[in-house]
Formats: C-alpha cells, sequence, structure tokens
C-alpha cells in the first residue's frame, strides 16, 4: 500500500507543496527516504523509528521507501519528521487515508514521541490562506505591540544629533555618525526605533515571514515593533548579506522594515560594505549559490557609527597620534566612497560635558516627535528605495520653484541642527 501525505518545502519565503509517499513492500529491512533530502531529512528515519518504539510501535520487517515529490526540488528541515511518520503510519493501516488527505503536515520528532516547534510555519499558514493548500482550523496566534522600550527622552545633551535622528526616521534617511569613543552613538542609534511608528500589518507580516524562516519567531508571536539590527564587525559577508549552504536570510534582510545599525563602521571588511549598495538601492538582495537563487527583501534603514580617527580623538590635540590629521582621512578613507555617497545625512557627535548630565532633558518623549515635528509634507514615511528618487525630485524642485529654494537638502538641515 502506498499511502501520501503533504508537507512544504521552503523556497525563499514561499511555501512550496511536498506530496510524502510511502511504500511498505516484501524485501530486506530497510528505510529508505529520496527526493533530494538533505542530511537533516535523511536523519529522519532515525528520530521516526526511535519515536515509534517509545509509542509501542514496531515496524515491520519489510522494505519501507519514501519519497518526496517533486523529486528535483531541494528538501530540508528537520519538520519532514511528522509528514514521514504519519505516512509511515498510514501505510502500515493505523490510519485512514482518508482522514490525512486534507492536512498538511510539519513537526520534528522527539525521541520519546512528542512534536518540538519548527522554523518557517508562518509561509506555510500563509500557503494555506492563498488556497493553494489547506491546513486544518488553528487557534488565534497573538499580535504584540510596537511601542518601544527606550524612549528619546532619556537622552541627556546631544540636541543636534537627536534631530538629526527625528529627520531621519521621517524619510528614513541613512545616517552615518561621527566622532569620538564614548560620545553616545550607539545610545542615540538604540533610541531610533521609538521615533519610527510601528508596523503595518503588511509589514508585520512580511517581516515575521523571514525570521519564522530562521526560527528568530518568540512563540510564534508577530511584533508590529520596528527591528533594531546590530552585527558585530567580525561577521561574515554570509552573515550580513546572505548565504550559506542553505541560502539563509542575512542581517539585512532580517532588518527588513527595521534599522541596521552598523557600529565601528570601517573596521567591517571592505569586500562586505561594497555589497550594501545594491540591497540599498533595489530594496532586495539575490543570494545566489550553485545549486539555488534565493532573494530576499532588504528595505532597511542603514544607521552607521565610526570614530573620526582609528584612536578616536582626532579633535583633541592632547590625545591625538602623531599622524593627525592624515590618521583621520586614512581611517575614513576605509569606506567605500559610492557607499559613503548612499548616506543622506552625516552628524558629527561631540562628547558631552560631565556638567551637562545634571541639566534637565528638554527633548519631547519619542511618541510625540513624529507627531509634532516629523510630519513634514516633504518628509513622510516611506520605503529606502525610493531615496535616489527623492533626491532627484529635491533638486528638480529647487529649480523650478522659486518658493522652495530656502528649503534645504537633509544633509544641510542635519548640521543647521
Amino acid at each position: 500500500m502506498v499511502a501520501v501525505t503533504y508537507t512544504v518545502a521552503f523556497h525563499e519565503v514561499e511555501a512550496r507543496p511536498v506530496e510524502v509517499l510511502c511504500a511498505v513492500a516484501p524485501g530486506l529491512p530497510s528505510f529508505q527516504i529520496f527526493g533530494l533530502a538533505n542530511k537533516a531529512v535523511s536523519e529522519a528515519r532515525e528520530r521516526v523509528r526511535a519515536a515509534l518504539d517509545a509509542l509501542s510501535i514496531a515496524l515491520p520487517s519489510k522494505r519501507i521507501t519514501v519519497n518526496l515529490s517533486p523529486a528535483d526540488m531541494p528538501k530540508e528541515g528537520s519538520h519532514f519528521d511528522l509528514p514521514i511518520a504519519v505516512a509511515l503510519l498510514c501505510a502500515l493501516g493505523m490510519i485512514p487515508q482518508e482522514e490525512i488527505g486534507a492536512c498538511v503536515f510539519m513537526g520534528e520528532l522527539a525521541l520519546g514521541g512528542g512534536l518540538l516547534q519548527v522554523a518557517g510555519c508562518l509561509p506555510a499558514v500563509l500557503h494555506h490562506l492563498t488556497g493553494q493548500n489547506l491546513l486544518e482550523p488553528a487557534q488565534p496566534g497573538e499580535v504584540t505591540g510596537g511601542q518601544s522600550a527606550k524612549d528619546l527622552s532619556d537622552v541627556k545633551g546631544q540636541e543636534r544629533a537627536k534631530r538629526a535622528l527625528e529627520i531621519a526616521g521621517a524619510r528614513r534617511h541613512h545616517m552615518l555618525m561621527v566622532g569620538p569613543p564614548g560620545s553616545g552613538k550607539s545610545m542615540l542609534a538604540a533610541h531610533l526605533p521609538g521615533l519610527l511608528p510601528p508596523l503595518s500589518q503588511g509589514e508585520a507580516l512580511e517581516t515575521s515571514m523571514i525570521h519564522s524562516l530562521v526560527g528568530l519567531l518568540d512563540e510564534g508571536r508577530i511584533s508590529r515593533e520596528r527591528l533594531f539590527r546590530e552585527p558585530h564587525t567580525t561577521a561574515s559577508m554570509a552573515a550580513i548579506i546572505g548565504g550559506g549552504r542553505s541560502a539563509k536570510p542575512g542581517e539585512i534582510s532580517l532588518a527588513h522594515n527595521g534599522v541596521l545599525f552598523m557600529d565601528e563602521f570601517p573596521e567591517f571588511p571592505r569586500h562586505v560594505l561594497e555589497t550594501l549598495r545594491q540591497p540599498i538601492e533595489t530594496g532586495e538582495v539575490m543570494v545566489a549559490r550553485a545549486n539555488t537563487h534565493v532573494k530576499y527583501p532588504s528595505r532597511f534603514m542603514l544607521i552607521a557609527a565610526a570614530k573620526p580617527c582609528r584612536c578616536g580623538y582626532l579633535s583633541d590635540p592632547a590625545r591625538a597620534c602623531a599622524r593627525a590629521p592624515d590618521c583621520g582621512a586614512d581611517y575614513l578613507g576605509r569606506i567605500p566612497g559610492l557607499l559613503l555617497n548612499r548616506f543622506d545625512l552625516r552628524v558629527d557627535v561631540t562628547p558631552v560635558a560631565y556638567s551637562d548630565l545634571k541639566l534637565p532633558c528638554d527633548s519631547a518623549p519619542s511618541a510625540e516627535v513624529p507627531k509634532c515635528r516629523c510630519a513634514s509634507p516633504r518628509l513622510v514615511h516611506g520605503n529606502p528605495s525610493d531615496m535616489p528618487k527623492f533626491r532627484a525630485v529635491w533638486s528638480m524642485q529647487m529649480r523650478r520653484e522659486p518658493c522652495c529654494r530656502h528649503l534645504q537638502h537633509p544633509t544641510q538641515m542635519a548640521k543647521r541642527f
């Protein structure tokens, strides 16, 4: 008897249907899985055997063959355990075929017979909602709020840098902060998500689909809070852009619709920085491997921080090194010029005096900033991929409309504040 169950395989953020066919026939005892399965799928036979044994179900001394169709599509992940086990039980006559024909199974089997959580359930649910493959009705999940825990009113001093953050958040401008160590660049960047509005329903779903592929959803919850990703300078190109053997999304895709903060920007490898140009312009990245080409969305807001020189004290004559000011030009010269042109704002962040820390903070709370300061019709919320077009429209307006000549480019606006 040949039994059939259904599951999904993931390509990019899309769930493609897969038929799991199981046949039990006379012959030498064996358990084989076919259909371009990777190591995790091939190991399912041992997990299925142990789980069924824990449930006091003995496999017959026959030839067991499992085929994952279509056979020419790569299959990876531990979520194939449950559909293989159900198909096997159906082939043994323990489960009627008509009761499982309209179900899609996903789950990893524990050796004791229990089910473990797997990544990628959200794309499979969307596959069901589009009518391509129906699932059994599920209980509604939870959507958490989008209020950031960090508020800009907690930051004392740095009024010009905070005003630049408001301008950057209003139109999703990419921003570069340059200042000595301890001036508060990382702290300012961490408060930026509180200035941004919560994710819309479409943005939250799109972002959660990417996080579901890598298992980052917290107990299956969908959050409407803007993501803040902060990769280390030692991160590889595959970690930043995406890749690996299974072409997983990188930090620029995990920061989709959120903020990507890169501290010590010149310390990143140059070839990694060079690859950021195309995702910034197009809002998506293509991860190409020998056996697959995967496209992930990557519309993020890039916030970079750098020291003025390698030691960081170029502006302080008492602490600057002997190579000043040439050391500053050499250090910031590590940033590719074409990538440097993608930053719409550059802000010099100076240290805050100790006496200023005792002064009361006069900044508005983050929840009020978009309403009172970032509501300009020329600085509306939009996608970073629209920035080249925005700059072109700005230049055309400056030439055609005399009344607009008193306006300044966002870069000049940041310097003014």
